[in-house]
């Protein structure tokens, strides 16, 4: 018998004149040849350029299918950038502490000062993203099996524990009439079609005719992870997509200064500003805001998350959102609590109303009966 194991020939005898035996026996005898020999890789040295290209290739053909993909090209080259300047462009990573390496970065993201704020101090759910970047880089050149790299670090050690937050993200209803009122036409018409569909800011600044099927009375849009949710065609969002008035009081004067905001013949965005696509209500929002003069500031995301506390219950919010798990839904409908037991509060003192008040006309009758 013979087998050839990372160029060296070895040789054994089968020890038996049958064919069909000694093909058995040399199966077997080979392949523990190979194991006890296993083949040696020659794996080559890796810079943190190299390790970051690597994981670039992938990610590329993943952009085409993110919300915004020039917005994670920059988010990934600012990772990037980051990370060599820490790890050193010069110095392989079979000889790297990671571990120290992170730990040093996350104490001077702590101390460093933020721009044009007085905040000191990145926040932990940053950092955290940045330690994700590296791992997914490294484990990604891990699995290629091509290069030397150092000890793999226990990720979950460097990461920051980010508590759940109870705080209310919704909108009250009055403050949200008022920041309507004060906004601008082009602001009015995005912020009223967002509130009842409780899309994200990307679903409805690409909102385009072509998306809306008036027969099914439906809009198609892509969320995140490329999947397309159907959103429903409500009288209001009919009002606003056909050029009618929004609602009974609303001026000829707010309602000509709205149409000139919308396309809803043309092919392209609905949404407009100065006869260009609508992108981003963020510093109208904040504006309508001052005017208002409201003391808490929000932001536009929040609608979303009013949106969650109006409708009030996980599962039917779960299915509005288009959420694939339910954990998701709950922190839009944090703010639901208290109302929730408010409500339950309401609906048990009706019941003690009910029956001392049923106890009470017993009482009388009986009384009046002697």
């Amino acid at each position: 018998m013979r087998v050839k194991v990372n160029g060296t020939l070895i040789r054994e005898s089968s020890g038996t004149q049958s064919k069909v035996e000694a093909k058995k026996i040399f199966e077997q005898w080979a392949a523990e040849q190979r194991k006890q020999n296993p083949k040696k890789i020659q794996k080559l040295k890796c810079k943190p350029e190299t390790l970051f290209a690597e994981y670039g290739l992938i990610q590329k053909s993943k952009w085409r299918k993110h919300q915004n993909p020039k917005k994670s090209q920059q988010d990934f080259e600012c990772n990037v950038r980051l990370w060599l300047e820490i790890l050193d462009k010069n110095i392989t990573l079979d000889n790297v502490n990671l571990t120290s390496k992170i730990n040093d970065h996350k104490i001077k993201r702590k101390d460093h000062k933020i721009k044009n704020t007085n905040r000191v101090g990145v926040k932990d759910k940053s950092i955290n993203n940045e330690i994700d970047f590296l791992r997914a880089a490294f484990k990604h050149c891990l699995l290629i099996d091509k290069y030397e790299l150092c000890k793999e670090p226990i990720w979950s050690k460097l990461k920051y524990k980010i508590p759940e937050s109870d705080e209310d993200k919704s909108i009250s209803e009055n403050d949200w009439g008022a920041i309507f009122h004060f906004a601008k036409p082009h602001v009015k018409n995005q912020m009223w079609f967002r509130q009842i569909e409780g899309l994200r800011k990307f679903n409805a600044t690409s909102l385009t005719t072509e998306m809306i099927d008036w027969d099914k009375m439906e809009i198609n849009v892509v969320q995140k992870g490329d999947r397309k949710h159907v959103v429903p065609i409500t009288d209001e969002i009919e009002n606003l997509l056909k050029g009618k008035k929004l609602y009974d009081t609303e001026t000829d004067k707010d309602h000509k200064a709205r149409l000139k905001c919308l396309n809803l013949d043309k092919p392209g965005p609905v949404f407009l500003y100065k006869g260009k696509p609508f992108k981003d209500m963020r510093r109208a929002y904040r504006t309508a805001q001052k005017d208002a003069g409201l003391t808490k500031t929000y932001t536009q995301h929040q609608t979303r998350h009013t949106a969650g506390d109006w409708i009030g219950n996980s599962s039917d919010s779960m299915k509005f959102f288009g959420h694939t798990n339910i954990k998701t839904t709950r922190k839009y409908e944090r703010s639901t609590d208290l109302r929730i037991r408010r409500e339950s509060a309401k609906k048990i003192g009706r019941k003690v109303s009910e029956i001392v008040s049923e106890i009470q006309k017993q009482n009388f009758v009986t009384a009046k009966n002697g």
